[in-house]
């Protein structure tokens, strides 16, 4: 595994610092001339008194945000040396790493049927996903959880967690019509907890991975993970990446609010092999953009074959 890219952090930071550099060196090359012309206009009559005033609330403005831009250029110049000494990858970086780690294949869901037929739907299961629904934003807007910041969002992930499983990871519902593994969309999930019928595992897991994209996590550290757990159950959760951008931690889809931890660091890593819950053999998982699917043992491939899961997801690979 290349680790050059964990030490190649100039492409966003160094970016954004060179901007504001330039931002800082443009106001301050107009500062100086608006003081030369306050320095001419001092000179002039009387009747040049109204156009020195306006000279002097331009430079007053204009110092205050060269002011601005060195606490700015300060604080990113801090956190630049920080991610430098953690050994943090640039966010550019990490995305196309964790994006490529595994080779992307296509995967589809065959349960949902046409209304009124037989006939079934094969449904790319990341559109499952669906962090642009309206309910959702309204939802995070009511619990003050929209606005985060998608560079340190460890502490709003936990925050999102706990409210969507308090609000919606409630009941149990049977699988509905006699079919296994109906996957639901958020705003159905919403829909069954409103009424009283509730969701299972997948059903809550695409809700908060939607929920949590929507707030601003961006979307290359949300994972939808379906396999067999360590308890020895198909269960189908979420995973995170942290703020450091190496380490994946299990919010267990099923968990109950009163269960859940303050601190993202908290919850299991996805090779914890003492979460009963987490993926011990993933058989696919999805962001809202790319699907995976690698068996790494023949043990893992076994268990796909064994499973109810194969008769009702289609995976292609190139």
């Amino acid at each position: 595994m290349d680790f050059k890219w964990l030490f190649d952090w100039t492409v966003v930071p160094k970016t954004q610092l060179s901007q504001l550099q330039q931002d800082k060196q443009t106001l301050t090359t107009s500062l100086q001339t608006c003081n030369t012309a306050l320095k001419a206009a001092q000179l002039s009559p009387a009747e040049c008194q109204k156009a020195l005033a306006s000279k002097e609330r331009e430079a007053s403005s204009l110092g205050a945000q060269v002011a601005d831009l060195n606490v700015k250029l300060s604080l990113l110049s801090s956190e630049v040396a920080k991610r430098m000494d953690a050994g943090i990858p640039p966010a550019s970086e990490a995305e196309r790493y964790w994006n490529n780690k595994r080779p992307p294949v296509q995967v589809s869901y065959t349960c949902r049927t046409i209304p009124g037929t037989t006939t079934t739907l094969a449904t790319d299961v990341r559109l499952f996903l669906q962090p642009q629904d309206y309910g959702i934003a309204n939802w995070l807007s009511k619990k003050a959880l929209s606005k985060i910041n998608p560079d340190a969002c460890d502490d709003a992930i936990m925050a999102i967690y706990r409210a969507h499983q308090q609000d919606f990871m409630i009941y149990m519902r049977p699988q509905p019509f006699g079919v296994a593994e109906y996957w639901d969309f958020p705003f159905e999930t919403r829909a069954r907890v409103s009424t009283g019928t509730g969701g299972v595992c997948h059903d809550f897991a695409v809700s908060l991975a939607s929920t949590l994209e929507a707030a601003g996590v961006p979307y290359w550290r949300i994972r939808v993970t379906v396999g067999m757990s360590n308890s020895g159950e198909g269960h189908a959760t979420t995973y995170v990446l942290a703020d450091d951008l190496k380490t994946w931690r299990h919010l267990n889809s099923t968990s109950p609010a009163g269960a859940i931890p303050t601190l993202l660091s908290d919850l299991p890593k996805s090779n914890d092999s003492n979460d009963p819950f987490g993926i011990k053999t993933v058989w696919y998982s999805f962001s809202s953009k790319y699907c995976w699917s690698v068996f790494d043992t023949s043990a893992a491939e076994a268990s796909w074959n064994a499973s109810d899961v194969k008769n009702k997801v289609y995976i292609q690979k190139s």
